[in-house]
């Protein structure tokens, strides 16, 4: 495919594609961090309630194993259903959906480590550098998920870049990917909302597949219509939007992880044991909290994660963290829990920074803690040993007494040169003689 490369999306493409091959060993060890963690999301998804039923779904059909579509589709929806996966607070998008493409694609053409890598740093790249330029976090009020549009958008790249499209060919993959649009976020989360993941990731993929064969899309797709990108911002200085993604280190919307940090710091800083607290009062950013609910007892597991009385009764109880907690309704304190507007300086710092403000009475005393910059954030990353606690525990629901070396350590320490084979890739549950991420 020849010619000049004009419009928004070929220069978005340009953009992402840049990254990936300009980024530096430090990069591409986040890149295998970010890797890491979604498949092990993936992995601790798969064994949930939820995850259970999707892998059943779109085994259904498939006594031979699923296409290379399915196969994305499957791990991106396991990847986000259980809210444990990296998101990028300034742009409100969850960029690690890409990894579903890398890790299939690339097990599937014989990539390199490192290709695989600068792939998903062209993923990331693509889905943060439209999001932000697209007023993603804008999109919350419409009632539409950015992740459905944009990380489709990065997904695509991810593609083009692991089969070896030339650029114009990936901006024609992007443009294809744009055309079906955004999906719509219910103001109740239930379980419907997490297939959405598995499809964003699918079109990506295939969109680059049909611009490969020579299918074409508007160029200019975002240069007016229903999601216009600012072209002044769509090509941002700095380092890869990569090393700016949050790891999640707690499993629930990520507007919630501050009230969890905030509520957990105040109950172990107090000594308070749930009887000494007489209720809760939580403030977060107000665009957020149309997809958060208030109910004690939420019937579905993303209800669950998306409550703001059920996380903050959680974070009373120290379990949080826990995906477990969010499979099932656990019995937690009965303690009352409200939410209100937040107010300066909340409003003013989202969406950069997604805070929170908590106010525990506990009769005597009343204690308020004021979290701006959650934990996970660019400011305050994780930790390598918060980030392995984290595997830890996921590895405890989908193989208990395997060690954490043996799991995530070959795609850690695998040489860049090296060809991306499934011994690299953390294992899920098994189906039969299957694995139901590979």
């Amino acid at each position: 495919m020849t010619g000049a490369l004009a419009g928004t999306a070929a220069t978005l493409v340009e953009h992402a594609l840049d990254a990936a091959e300009s980024a530096s060993a430090d990069v591409l060890l986040t890149a295998r961090l970010h890797v890491a963690d979604a498949v092990c999301c993936a992995a601790g998804g798969a064994v949930g309630p939820l995850g259970e039923l999707m892998v059943v779904a779109a085994r259904a059909d498939s006594p031979t194993g699923p296409s290379l579509p399915e196969s994305v589709d499957l791990l991106a929806t396991l990847i986000h259903v259980d809210e444990f996966d990296a998101l990028h607070e300034e742009s409100a998008t969850c960029p690690a959906l890409c990894v579903a493409v890398a890790v299939h694609l690339g097990l599937r053409l014989g990539s390199t480590v490192d290709q695989v890598l600068r792939a998903v740093v062209a993923g990331y790249e693509a889905t943060v550098a439209a999001a932000t330029a697209g007023d993603a976090p804008g999109m919350y009020a419409r009632g539409l998920w950015p992740s459905s549009l944009f990380a489709k958008l990065g997904s695509a790249v991810t593609a083009g870049y692991l089969m070896g499209l030339d650029r114009q060919a990936c901006a024609h993959a992007v443009a294809i990917a744009a055309t079906s649009g955004c999906a719509q976020l219910p103001p109740d989360i239930t379980d419907g909302h997490y297939t959405s993941a598995g499809t964003a990731a699918r079109l990506g993929l295939e969109a680059a597949r049909q611009a490969a064969l020579g299918l074409v899309g508007s160029l200019r797709i975002f240069d007016d219509g229903a999601y216009p990108l600012d072209a002044t911002t769509l090509t941002p200085a700095g380092p890869p939007a990569i090393v700016s993604t949050a790891l999640k280190p707690y499993p629930c919307a990520r507007p919630l992880h501050a009230v969890a940090e905030a509520t957990r710091g105040v109950v172990e800083h107090a000594g308070l044991q749930p009887g000494d607290i007489r209720s809760i009062t939580v403030a977060v950013p107000a665009p957020l909290r149309r997809f958060l609910n208030q109910e004690a007892q939420p019937e579905t597991v993303g209800g669950r994660k998306c409550s703001v009385t059920y996380v903050t009764r959680a974070a009373v109880s120290g379990c949080a963290d826990d995906c477990r907690t969010y499979w099932r309704a656990l019995d937690l304190p009965d303690v009352p829990v409200s939410l209100v507007a937040g107010g300066a300086p909340i409003d003013d710092l989202y969406p950069r920074s997604w805070g929170a403000r908590v106010v525990v009475d506990a009769g005597a005393a009343t204690y308020t803690e004021l979290v701006t910059v959650p934990l996970g954030a660019e400011t305050r990353p994780l930790g390598r040993a918060q980030l392995y606690n984290k595997w830890e525990g996921l590895l405890k629901a989908v193989s208990p007494g395997e060690s954490l070396e043996s799991w995530t350590g070959p795609l850690l320490s695998a040489d860049g040169g090296e060809p991306f084979t499934r011994r690299l890739v953390p294992r899920g549950a098994g189906v039969g003689d299957r694995d139901v991420l590979v």
